[in-house]
């Protein structure tokens, strides 16, 4: 809010406040390791992997989608409590993350959040995930949904492919 005096051609001056209010920011995207339904999933402003008063939630809905308003911090998926993969149509109990304005939590940007984490640069961290897992895609594990590039037939499709088979090897991993 800032306050502003304005004088008329007679010389009267008048303040008037002007607040401007910013449009809210929303992140929108999908839980997947197969699409992931009923979990709970926040941005975690303070990074401390907990869920706290004040921090942007909401549960993830058909087709693992969510909507984060005015996120701050890397994604945190939380299973459990009814969660389910959608695939598989068995509980989810699992926690996945993603680094600050992904549109996917996944296997995979589970493994980059925690290199950003541990002090890497998005772009490296990414890097070393793709090497270390052998992907050749050009695709950005932070944004492409797998599951949709794979059923679409497209240019993605085959990345969506190689990247869906490798988020699901590593989760079984982590199993």
């Amino acid at each position: 809010t800032d306050t502003v005096t304005v004088t008329s051609v007679d010389g009267t001056e008048q303040s008037i406040e002007i607040t401007i209010n910013g449009a809210d920011d929303v992140l929108s995207g999908n839980a997947i390791d197969g699409y992931i339904e009923g979990a709970t999933i926040f941005a975690d402003a303070d990074g401390d992997g907990e869920l706290d008063a004040g921090e942007v939630v909401t549960t993830t809905g058909v087709d693992g989608e969510f909507s984060l308003t005015n996120a701050e911090g890397s994604l945190v998926l939380l299973g459990g409590n009814g969660a389910i993969d959608a695939a598989t149509g068995l509980a989810f109990n699992g926690q996945l993350e993603a680094p600050a304005g992904s549109t996917v939590v996944t296997p995979l940007t589970t493994v980059i959040n925690k290199l950003v984490e541990g002090g890497e640069d998005l772009s490296a961290a990414q890097s070393k995930v793709k090497s270390a897992f052998g992907i050749t895609s050009e695709e950005d594990l932070t944004t492409l949904d797998p599951i949709a590039a794979a059923l679409s037939g497209g240019p993605s499709s085959s990345a969506g492919v190689e990247i869906t088979a490798l988020g699901v090897s590593l989760r079984n991993l982590a199993l």
